[in-house]
């Protein structure tokens, strides 16, 4: 099978609900252990043949990579070039060693998780590249990276990831995706994480689209439930069902059908999360105030103005808003004889970034 990198389509709605939801298998309350997995939108939007055992262990890698990843989004290179420093092998590749009990697969079930990291392992995968000599836009065939199995449960699997691979990992120019380990971890079905994925990549933007070939492309369905009642049946339905119960955002959706023809031409998303709980409460409302205060303090930007921008920020936009409100402050203090109007600019610059309409 192959995996390639597939550029998603636009969002369709303003916003995400938030809505109660229903009585969940999975807990994930103000006590419960929460895991959040930033892995860049190269890895989220990737088509990949995998079980179940082998996206969590995808998860596991990502989590070891977690501090460079962090250093990518907060413009921090050195914790991508310690990586790359510390972490190679003689053959130039990144070394990543994770102790078997990490991948939440009891000792009575090595065997199967063996096997899910030996075939892991020879996964090819393809990406897009600019070659000197294949041209721009060609395409590179390789696998993922190698593994490195032991013989007993109590020792460590090692990844051996080249380094072009690993800086695909740690590429966030096209964004980030944030979601919760135990989600991930809780789901039994490929479409389920692969659509929590989405989900999570989508929230602050309240929904997308993807037209039907990309659709069953994405989901590595080949020729299986033509009809759409059968992919609506097998796939859709029992999906948006399992994450609304175990996942803490979920999705409902539309198919979008041209009069006269029988498959719908696109699937529109409408993404649904749980409130807010106390801690994520605090984070949020926490970002909120730094941005009233450093902008009231700064360009004296006050309650009606900044109610504004308050209708856009989320949980899962706060932190990245806040960011790029920080560059827009260092880009006025380096254009200030060019800029006249600095709080006309700012507001409008933050409203533009944030809102998925303009």
């Amino acid at each position: 099978m192959t995996l390639n990198i597939m550029a998603m389509n636009k969002p369709v709605s303003k916003s995400v609900v938030v809505r109660k939801k229903q009585q969940t298998d999975l807990v994930l309350d103000d006590d419960s252990v929460k895991t959040w997995i930033k892995q860049s939108n190269n890895v989220t939007n990737m088509m990949a043949d995998y079980n179940v055992i082998q996206m969590r262990i995808l998860v596991i890698v990502m989590e070891a990579m977690q501090e460079a990843i962090n250093g990518n989004i907060n413009h921090h290179n050195s914790a991508q070039l310690e990586l790359f420093q510390n972490d190679i092998d003689r053959y130039g590749k990144i070394t990543i060693a994770v102790p078997m009990k990490n991948f939440g697969v009891k000792s009575n079930h090595y065997a199967e998780l063996r096997s899910a990291l030996e075939t892991f392992s020879k996964i090819s995968v393809q990406f897009k590249v600019d070659s000197p000599y294949a041209g721009k836009n060609a395409t590179k065939y390789t696998h993922l990276m190698d593994v490195t199995i032991p013989e007993k449960y109590q020792k460590s699997v090692v990844f051996n990831i080249d380094k072009d691979i690993a800086e695909k990992f740690l590429n966030v120019q096209g964004g980030f995706t944030k979601f919760l380990k135990e989600v991930v971890f809780a789901l039994d079905s490929p479409y389920n994480i692969k659509f929590y994925y989405m989900c999570c990549s989508w929230l602050a933007k309240g929904g997308w689209s993807m037209k039907m070939e990309d659709l069953r492309e994405w989901l590595c369905i080949g020729s299986k439930y033509k009809e759409f009642k059968d992919f609506n049946r097998r796939i859709l339905k029992p999906t948006q069902e399992n994450l609304e119960k175990n996942a803490n955002c979920w999705f409902e959706y539309k198919p979008v059908f041209v009069d006269g023809e029988k498959q719908p031409r696109r699937i529109d998303f409408k993404i649904f999360r749980n409130a807010m709980t106390v801690e994520e409460e605090k984070y949020f409302n926490s970002h909120v105030q730094n941005m009233k205060t450093l902008m009231f303090t700064h360009f004296q930007i006050g309650d009606a103005d900044f109610n504004k921008i308050l209708p856009l920020l989320t949980l899962y936009n706060v932190e990245k808003a806040t960011e790029k409100l920080m560059d827009l402050f260092i880009y006025l203090q380096e254009h200030a004889d060019e800029i006249i109007n600095k709080k006309e600019y700012l507001m409008k610059s933050l409203i533009t970034y944030l809102d998925p309409r303009l």
